[in-house]
C-alpha cells in the first residue's frame, strides 16, 4: 500500500498542502537567483521536489505541486493567466517523469543499480524539454520576453530544471526510501570528517574565499576526490548529499561574484556553474549506485551462502540420524539376535557334554566362532555409523580412537599428530568421515606398514594428511573409474566437502599414497562440554564369556530372546 493510500482524506489533504508550502519555499529560493529574466533561472529544485514527491507518494499529488508552482509564480509580478500557463507546464514535467520512471521503467528509488542512475539522468534530461518549451512560450506570449531571446532564455530554463532533478530529487528520494542501517562509530567518524573537509575544500575552492574571481588557479575539481571515496565507501544517499551541498557552495560563491565561475553576468555563470554541478552529480550518481549494487550483491551471495550453508548442515544432519537408526537397529536387533544364538550354541554344547557328540561339539565351535567374528564386525560397523564418541568429545578424540583400531586390527605403524578442538556438528562429522573414508581405502586397497596421519586447523581451516608407504594407484586413471562407475564412498566424501568449501587431493606414486584435504571452519564453537578421554569397549570374543556364560545359566528351551544381554 502506498503512502497516500494510507493516509485519510485529512491526512490526504494535510499531505498535499505540505508539498504545496516545500514547493513555494524552494521556487521562492530558485527565483531569488534570478537576475537578468526575473521568471527563469539557473538553480530550480522544486523540479527535483515534484518528481521526488509523486514517486514517493503517488501521481495523486500533482495537486500540491500545481497550487505551490501558481502560488510562486503569481507573487513574482506576474499575470495570473501566465503563472497559471507555467504552473501547468511544471506540474506536466514532474508527471510525465513519473509516469517514464513509474510505468515505463522499473525505477528503483533507491538508486541501487547503475542502470538506475542512467535512467534519471535520461529524465532530467528529456522531462525539462516540457517546461522549458511550455515556460517560455507563455512568457514571450504574453510578452514578458522577447521572441529574440527564446533560445538564450530556454537553454537557463532547461539547464535548471535538469539540474534540480539530477541534485534534488536523488537526495530525496535515498534519504526517504534508503535502508536504516546502524552504522559503525568508526566509520561515522569517517564520514564526518570526510564531509567536513570536503566542505573546507569547497570554500577555498568553489567559494573564492582565498582566490578572487578570474584567478589563475582552478581548484574547482579538488572536490571530486571527495565526491568519489564517499560514493565508494557509502553509496548513492551519502554522495548524492555531499554532491548537493558542494553545489550549495558553489552557487553561493557564483551570487558573491566570487569562486571560479564567476565571471560575465551572473545568469552565465550560474550556467557554467550547472554544468560543473551535472559532472559531479553524473560522476556521484554512477559510482555510488555502483556501490550499492555491488554490496546488494554482496548480500545476496552472503545469504545464499548462509542458506546453503544451513541446507548441508541439514542434509548432513538428516544423513547422520539415517546411521544412527540403523546403528541402533543393528545394536539392538541384529547382533543381539546374534548374541542369543551363540548362547543357544553354549547351551547346546552344555547339553551334549558326556556324549559321544565330538564332530558335533566340533561344529558347534566352527559355528559359535562364526558367529563371534560377525558380532565383533557389526560392533566395529555400528561404531563407524555413529561413534558416540565424536558427539560427546570431538572429531579429534574419535579419530584418534579409530587409530587405535587400526592399528590393531592391521598391526601397522602409526604416527599421529592430531590438533583440532570442537566444532560445529556438521564440520566435526564431514571431518570424521573424511578420514575415515581415507583410512577405509588403506585398510583394503594399501597394504601398506606405516601410516602418517595429520589433523589440524589453521587459519579456520581443518588440514587433514593421510599417508601410507602402501602400494600406489594412478590418481587420474582411478577418478576416471569413479566417473564411470560411481563410487559411494569416494564420490560421495568428494561432494560433501565441495558443498562445504573443502578440497580432496591425491598424490600416488610407487612409494606409497598422500591424501590431503581441507574442512573450512565455518561456524567453530567451543561450548559443548569437553568430557575425558573413554577407553574404546574391546570386541574380542574374550569380552563376551561373561555375559554369554551368565544368559545360558538362566535360557529357558525355546526362548528365543532368553539370551538378550547388553552390550
Amino acid at each position: 500500500m502506498s503512502d497516500w493510500a494510507a493516509a485519510g482524506w485529512w491526512g490526504r489533504i494535510g499531505l498535499t498542502a505540505m508539498i504545496g508550502a516545500v514547493y513555494f519555499a524552494a521556487a521562492k529560493f530558485g527565483l531569488s537567483l534570478a537576475f537578468e529574466t526575473k521568471q527563469v533561472t539557473a538553480v530550480w529544485p522544486p523540479t527535483g521536489i515534484a518528481l521526488a514527491a509523486l514517486l514517493l507518494f503517488g501521481w495523486r499529488i500533482w495537486p500540491g505541486v500545481l497550487a505551490g508552482a501558481l502560488v510562486a509564480n503569481a507573487t513574482t509580478s506576474e499575470a495570473a493567466l501566465t503563472a497559471l500557463g507555467i504552473a501547468v507546464g511544471n506540474t506536466a514535467t514532474a508527471l510525465i517523469g513519473w509516469y517514464l520512471l513509474r510505468r515505463v521503467v522499473d525505477f528503483d528509488e533507491r538508486l541501487r543499480r547503475p542502470r538506475d542512475a542512467g535512467v534519471l539522468v535520461a529524465v532530467a534530461a528529456v522531462t525539462p524539454l516540457v517546461s522549458a518549451t511550455n515556460g517560455v512560450v507563455t512568457l514571450a506570449g504574453h510578452g514578458v520576453v522577447s521572441w529574440a531571446s527564446f533560445w538564450d532564455v530556454w537553454r537557463t530554463w532547461w539547464v535548471g530544471d535538469a539540474l534540480g532533478i539530477l541534485l534534488v530529487c536523488p537526495v530525496v528520494l535515498t534519504w526517504a526510501r534508503g535502508m536504516r542501517v546502524r552504522t559503525p562509530p568508526a566509520k561515522l567518524v569517517e564520514l564526518i570528517v570526510l564531509g567536513t573537509s570536503c566542505l573546507g575544500v569547497s570554500l577555498v575552492a568553489l567559494s573564492g574565499v582565498l582566490f578572487g574571481p578570474g584567478s589563475q588557479y582552478q581548484l574547482q575539481y579538488a572536490v571530486f576526490p571527495f565526491i568519489i571515496w564517499t560514493a565508494l565507501r557509502w553509496g548513492p544517499r551519502e554522495t548524492a548529499t555531499l554532491v548537493l551541498a558542494v553545489s550549495a557552495v558553489a552557487a553561493w560563491g557564483v551570487t558573491h561574484h566570487r569562486g571560479p565561475f564567476a565571471g560575465g553576468s551572473v545568469d552565465e555563470s550560474l550556467v557554467l556553474l550547472d554544468l560543473f554541478m551535472a559532472t559531479a552529480g553524473l560522476t556521484g550518481l554512477a559510482l555510488g549506485a555502483a556501490t550499492a549494487e555491488r554490496r546488494h550483491v554482496q548480500t545476496r551471495l552472503e545469504d545464499s551462502e548462509r542458506r546453503r550453508q544451513s541446507l548441508v548442515a541439514a542434509i548432513l544432519h538428516a544423513e547422520e540420524e539415517a546411521r544412527q537408526r540403523v546403528a541402533v537397529e543393528l545394536h539392538d536387533d541384529t547382533i543381539q539376535a546374534l548374541i542369543a544364538a551363540l548362547v543357544d550354541l553354549d547351551s547346546c554344547a552344555v547339553a551334549l557334554e558326556g556324549h559321544s557328540g565330538g564332530r558335533v561339539r566340533d561344529r558347534i565351535g566352527r559355528v559359535r566362532g562364526t558367529l563371534t567374528d560377525a558380532v565383533n564386525r557389526l560392533r566395529r560397523l555400528t561404531f563407524e555409523l555413529r561413534p558416540p564418541v565424536l558427539e560427546a568429545q570431538g572429531v579429534g578424540v574419535a579419530v584418534d580412537q579409530m587409530l587405535d583400531a587400526l592399528a590393531e586390527d592391521l598391526h601397522i605403524e602409526i604416527e599421529r599428530r592430531i590438533h583440532v578442538r570442537r566444532y560445529a556438528p556438521e564440520i566435526e562429522i564431514l571431518a570424521f568421515r573424511t578420514t575415515r573414508e581415507l583410512l577405509a581405502n588403506v585398510r583394503k586397497h594399501a597394504f601398506a606398514t606405516r601410516l602418517e596421519i595429520e589433523l589440524v586447523e589453521l587459519d579456520r581451516v581443518i588440514h587433514g594428511t593421510v599417508s601410507d608407504n602402501g602400494r600406489g594407484f594412478d590418481v587420474p586413471a582411478a577418478f576416471d573409474r569413479t566417473k564411470a562407475r560411481y563410487n559411494l564412498g569416494l564420490d560421495a566424501t568428494i561432494e560433501r566437502l565441495r558443498v562445504l568449501g573443502g578440497t580432496l587431493d591425491f598424490d600416488s606414486g610407487e612409494a606409497g599414497t598422500t591424501a590431503v584435504f581441507t574442512v573450512p571452519v565455518h561456524r567453530a564453537t567451543d561450548t559443548r562440554p569437553h568430557l575425558p578421554p573413554q577407553p574404546a569397549r574391546p570386541a574380542a570374543e574374550s569380552d563376551l564369556a561373561k555375559p554369554l556364560a551368565a544368559a545360558a545359566l538362566h535360557a529357558r528351551p525355546g526362548d528365543e530372546r532368553a539370551g538378550r544381554v547388553p552390550d
